[in-house]
């Protein structure tokens, strides 16, 4: 039986296993302690490693629904930004110029809050793949965004409202879940803003598609 590399050794002692091979069960793992007696004292090791990782993603919900709704937000601005060029109905252009009505004074009472909590926005914080918001309630993916940027006229705007009444569908469910388990007041009176405000347009959104063949 071939002795087993370094490189598998040293993932095998982070599990808790024996790097020894069969002709030496004796052989020392690095870690101060013969392989056999190294299983129990790496146990230990992953049971403390499990414990902080758990307090790690311990997040507050407050903090998340802040950070997540900011980022939400200012996407929504953004698809809003390319409504004044591309689109082709009026009532689109309008639309967006009222969803930025209420998005971005509340983008900023978001910074306020984050500010005032000690945190900080997701996309300041360092090392932080703003790729990975593709999944968040709701949000267009990179593709998505890309196909509404490239479009214009009708295709434009039926792309928009098929995008933001999604946009606005996954708010919603952001706002409930703050809600249900927020425990700051300011934070939680905002989702419920959100929550009534977003829930009022879908409506109006679908309705409009629909009268552009959507």
């Amino acid at each position: 039986m071939r002795p087993i590399s370094a490189a598998a050794c040293a993932l095998v002692v982070l599990f808790g296993a024996s790097c020894a091979s069969d002709e030496d069960p004796e052989v020392d793992t690095g870690a101060g302690v013969t392989s056999e007696e190294g299983g129990e004292e790496s146990a230990e090791d992953m049971g403390d490693m499990e414990e902080g990782m758990e307090e790690d993603m311990d997040v507050d919900p407050d903090v998340e629904f802040l950070q997540n709704m900011l980022v939400h937000h200012e996407q929504a601005v953004a698809m809003n930004a390319l409504a004044a060029d591309a689109a082709e109905s009026p009532d689109v252009v309008a639309l967006a110029e009222e969803i930025d009505a209420t998005h971005v004074p509340e983008i900023e009472e978001m910074q306020t809050l984050l500010e005032s909590l000690g945190e900080e926005e997701l996309g300041a914080m360092g090392g932080m793949d703003m790729s990975t918001m593709d999944n968040m309630d709701g949000m267009l993916t990179d593709d998505q965004f890309a196909e509404l940027e490239d479009a214009s006229g009708t295709e434009f705007d039926q792309l928009y409202l098929e995008g933001m009444i999604t946009h606005h569908e996954g708010a919603v469910t952001m706002a409930d879940r703050e809600i249900s388990e927020g425990d700051e007041p300011e934070a939680v009176t905002l989702a419920e803003s959100i929550k009534e405000e977003q829930e009022a347009m879908i409506p109006e959104m679908e309705d409009l598609l629909a009268t552009l063949g959507g």
